[in-house]
């Protein structure tokens, strides 16, 4: 088992997981994405204590026999909440080398697309060394619910539909220009699709600075989500 490490981490994501949630951090110092675990555990309860936006220092161990592109797991341990940091948009666009551009050169180009536009990670030579990514969307995303599950569908071309499993109640729309955080799901192979193979689907976590005016009120009438896990997949 690796040495333990005593980290400043920025909590970036909370995304849901079954009846728990999986909070995702960032180094402080270095940018390095990692996945925050109670020890021996797989998630968080509901009410943990980590929101996006803190910062905390803990000491981080790196979980054995890790698969890429799950590379972020830690367990975590003796973790003391510092404080908020400030402008979380802002650090993360500095120290996270967000992709910018179409969504055809996330994950190094690695990922493919189907028709519907939902888009994975096959299993491909080499496989990415990380399952998160920040993009800094162009264009608008719409939310819409399918079989009780929620979504957000790019407009334009090409077409992008991605499933949301964020902890956050959904807006209706993300505007383009929006830093969001997208994460591939653990491997699975898909029953509707047998002849891809061992896929990790590509999913949303959630955003960060979100613009004042887009912070939209429900519209009446608008079919809120389930808390439903994700499309068959472990979100990270």
């Amino acid at each position: 088992m690796a040495p333990g490490k005593q980290e400043r981490v920025v909590i970036v994501g909370k995304t849901r997981m079954g009846g728990g949630v999986c909070v995702g951090g960032m180094i402080e110092s270095t940018g390095r994405s990692v996945r925050i675990l109670p020890p021996g555990g797989f998630c968080h309860p509901p009410d943990t204590e980590f929101q996006v936006g803190e910062v905390w220092q803990m000491t981080l161990r790196r979980r054995d026999g890790l698969e890429p592109p799950h590379t972020e797991d830690h367990d975590e341990s003796c973790a003391m909440r510092l404080g908020s940091i400030e402008a979380l948009a802002r650090f993360v666009q500095r120290v996270g080398a967000p992709h910018t551009g179409e969504p055809s050169g996330l994950f190094g180009g690695a990922l493919r697309f189907r028709n519907a536009g939902s888009a994975y990670l096959p299993k491909v030579t080499p496989v990415p060394d990380r399952s998160v990514e920040f993009w800094i969307t162009p264009r608008v995303m719409v939310h819409s619910m399918r079989y009780d599950k929620s979504r957000y569908q790019m407009q334009g071309r090409p077409s992008l539909s991605l499933p949301y499993v964020g902890h956050d109640t959904p807006l209706p729309t993300i505007p383009a220009g929006t830093l969001v955080r997208l994460s591939l799901a653990r491997w699975w192979n898909n029953p509707q699709a047998p002849e891809e193979g061992p896929g990790c689907s590509l999913q949303l976590s959630g955003w960060l600075g979100m613009p004042v005016d887009a912070q939209q009120i429900w519209p009446k009438n608008f079919p809120r989500p389930t808390n439903a896990s994700s499309d068959d997949e472990i979100p990270f």
